[in-house]
């Protein structure tokens, strides 16, 4: 074994190790795998079953490439493209305005294009954090987020709210019934109530395109957050993959535009259309209005509203009736959400050691600098006086996965204090064993991901017979990743007396080292240095690249070299280069991936569709605390004009209701509301009645119109009615269970023309 005393001028290289072994013919096993402890026994429990799952997306999609769960990083990014582009187009007919913001949008439902818009922000958001759910997962499974990996970690589960809060901060900006309970339930938080503050209804309509003004500044200053975010989380990775595949990007977007609308269609209620003003007779309903909920403070209750679970689960929490309030619900998600941000502190154990350099053999040829994928090698100049750089390690961004070790060619790093001689004796004493027992022998070096699923039962701890296969003895040797290996020790393992050399890996884009898998290939290709040298490029050396619970399947792939292939003609099409790990893919498999992102679209549309009908809670003294009552009416919002009332009685207080658990409610003083329309009405049109109360459950109303008409009876506190002459008529309303029964008048107008 050479001295560790080695110079430029003499560098100890592959090539210069001995033959002999030296190792403990006893010390087998996944030595090499330096990651223990720390629940990884949980971890690996809970990856076995994801690969399960993935396994099947495999068999349906016939091609690696095709599963969507293997590119999850770049498809929440390109996804994060689709919302960030069509909010920008939505924006440019956006108003601002309790009012004008509603119309706004209802304006934009006129319109077959903008609509289309419309659903494709909305459902791509919630696939959006459906997919980063799925790579958060994953990044879990894989034990990738702790040690030097926990600050993208804890950048992620930031990004991950962030994304979160822009949602909510969109759903505001609609200014519909969805977004007065939101308001309401937060409310909620900080006492009994059921009204919002006066600044966020219909009495300061005059200032309330401030209000949704900034409203649309959180939700952009959100997003710019989020978009920082992002660039944190992915700043300590080299070469970061930003995209998918083209075809995934053109699948991906034909799929939204064709399955919004149709989705949509068949699944949401009916809204409300906005008349143009020439029509006249009742509201009607149409395709390009499913999902619209009545404006915020006009329609004071309703039957039920589709419930976001994405970005608004935490209404039922917050709205749950508790005696308590609101703040258990706010107290578990928050809960939630502190485990999330201490998960790397809280998985404890044995971290990876970083790398170690040996000054006396680094030449600085910059190779492990180039192929280290989180950036933790930098070069720099050497202080003995020497021309040559020396390469020094960042301990805060080194994972130890050993792919610098793979590019090394004069043996300078080691895993710890572990030199990887030992690698070598432990080969050669393998190999020794194998010839002493006159078997043929193939060498597989494995990855740790490998070794804990699917190779485990062929990893030797003892002097058990070794596993045979075709007659051929196996012999496994785990690695902290596979590009750990070097070309020139695989060609020296065949001159040691190997009858074949196989590297098993994670397939393309599922390497947690994320880019070893590739940069083994293409030493092995002669295509990146170092490279297999050309006396072994005919030699039966092979890499597999298959998922961690396909081991068994690899050993028995036909043993050939790998095909000779051009490289990618561009260095930045990195996509086109990991395709070549693996078979062609053709129109079938991208079919079948597109048809899996398809299902993945409809899940999340429903997900973001699930009905919901909001409850009261009520407190011991009677008092809500701010949820919407009971049903009423939906009614058009664009094409009536609306008198609104507030019920007082003689003395000037507002009503006193009957909470469900008896007792009184105090009185409250009246709130006297602005004009949203002024009458008079024009002949023929609907004129929206609407009545404001303080409280209540289940109150009966009678509406009597002034004009002869029977009077309407029933729950709603929005009712319409079109009147069949011009004239001036006394509306008179009386709360028929309210002892004594309270009244309420008003007088509308109507006339023939507006001139």
């Amino acid at each position: 074994m050479a001295e560790r005393t080695d110079t430029s001028k003499h560098p100890l290289t592959w090539d210069r190790l001995p033959l002999a072994a030296g190792a403990d013919a006893h010390d087998r096993g996944d030595g090499w795998v330096i990651r223990s402890g720390g629940g990884r026994g949980l971890l690996h429990g809970l990856e076995r079953v994801a690969l399960a799952f993935e396994d099947i997306i495999n068999r349906l999609t016939g091609h690696l490439w095709a599963n969507p769960f293997y590119h999850t990083d770049p498809l929440a990014f390109f996804l994060l493209i689709v919302v960030a582009a069509t909010g920008v187009y939505l924006l440019i007919f956006y108003q601002f305005g309790y009012l004008a913001s509603y119309e706004s949008i209802v304006r934009m439902n006129r319109f077959p294009v903008s609509w289309v818009m419309r659903g494709v922000h909305r459902y791509a958001s919630g696939a959006l954090l459906l997919v980063t759910l799925f790579h958060a997962l994953r990044i879990l499974f894989q034990d990738r987020f702790r040690g030097a990996r926990r600050m993208s970690w804890l950048w992620g589960v930031i990004l991950t709210l962030s994304l979160w809060l822009v949602g909510v901060s969109g759903y505001l900006l609609l200014w519909d019934a969805r977004a007065q309970l939101i308001l309401r339930s937060f409310v909620g938080l900080f006492g009994p109530t059921d009204a919002l503050p006066s600044f966020l209804t219909d009495a300061a309509l005059d200032q309330s395109w401030l209000t949704m003004l900034l409203l649309l500044g959180v939700h952009l200053g959100v997003s710019g957050l989020a978009g920082l975010l992002f660039w944190y989380h992915i700043r300590r990775v080299q070469r970061p993959k930003l995209l998918p595949a083209r075809f995934w990007m053109i699948g991906i977007v034909a799929l939204f535009l064709a399955l919004t609308p149709l989705l949509m269609g068949l699944f949401l209620p009916e809204g409300v259309v906005s008349q143009p003003p020439s029509h006249t007779g009742p509201p009607r309903t149409g395709l390009l209005q499913v999902g619209m909920l009545p404006r915020a403070g006009v329609a004071q209750s309703f039957d039920a509203m589709p419930l976001d679970l994405f970005f608004l689960f935490f209404l039922p929490l917050l709205a749950g009736g508790s005696v308590w309030g609101a703040w258990p619900g706010l107290i578990v998600l928050a809960a939630l959400t502190a485990v999330l941000v201490a998960l790397p502190w809280l998985f404890r154990g044995k971290g990876p050691v970083p790398i170690v350099v040996n000054g006396e053999r680094c030449t600085g040829c910059g190779l492990c600098v180039a192929d280290c994928p989180y950036g933790a090698l930098a070069m720099q100049p050497r202080t003995d006086g020497s021309d040559r750089p020396i390469v020094v390690v960042d301990e805060g961004r080194c994972v130890a996965c050993g792919v610098c070790i793979g590019a090394c060619p004069t043996l300078a790093l080691s895993l710890g204090e572990r030199p990887v001689e030992l690698l070598w004796q432990e080969v050669t004493t393998r190999l020794a064993l194998a010839h002493a027992e006159e078997r043929p022998t193939r060498l597989v070096f494995t990855c740790g991901r490998h070794a804990a699923h699917g190779a485990r039962p062929y990893l030797r701890t003892s002097d058990e017979p070794p596993p045979t296969v075709d007659g051929v003895q196996i012999e496994v040797i785990p690695l902290a990743c596979a590009a750990m290996v070097h070309p020139d020790l695989l060609g020296r393992a065949l001159e040691a007396g190997a009858a074949e050399v196989q590297v098993v890996g994670c397939p393309p884009n599922d390497c947690p080292d994320r880019e070893g898998n590739l940069w083994l290939e293409e030493r092995l290709r002669r295509e990146r240095p170092p490279k297999l040298r050309r006396r072994f490029a005919r030699s039966p050396i092979f890499a597999t690249w298959l998922p961690p619970d396909r081991f068994e399947q690899a050993l028995y792939r036909p043993a050939a070299p790998p095909p000779a292939a051009p490289p990618p003609a561009e260095e930045e099409n990195k996509n086109a280069a990991w395709q070549r790990l693996l078979p062609p893919l053709t129109a079938r498999h991208m079919a079948g991936g597109l048809a899996l992102m398809a299902l993945l679209i409809v899940v999340a549309f429903l997900l973001a569709s699930i009905p919901y009908t909001p409850t009261v809670a009520v407190q011991g003294d009677g008092s809500g605390v701010g949820l919407l009552p009971t049903p009423s009416a939906t009614v058009d919002l664009g094409a009536v004009d609306m008198v609104p009332m507030t019920l007082c009685n003689n003395s000037g207080l507002g009503f006193a209701v009957h909470a469900v658990g008896g007792g009184e409610a105090a009185p409250r003083r009246c709130e006297h509301r602005h004009l949203t329309s002024s009458s008079p009405t024009l002949l023929g049109r609907p004129t929206v009645l609407t009545v404001t109360i303080a409280g209540g459950e289940n109150l009966g109303y009678t509406w009597n119109f002034g004009d002869g008409s029977a009077p309407l009876t029933g729950h709603s506190l929005v009712v319409t009615h079109t009147y069949p002459a011009v004239g001036t008529y006394t509306v008179i309303l009386t709360i028929g269970n309210v002892p004594p029964p309270l009244t309420a008048t008003t007088t509308v107008t109507v006339v023939s023309s507006m001139d």
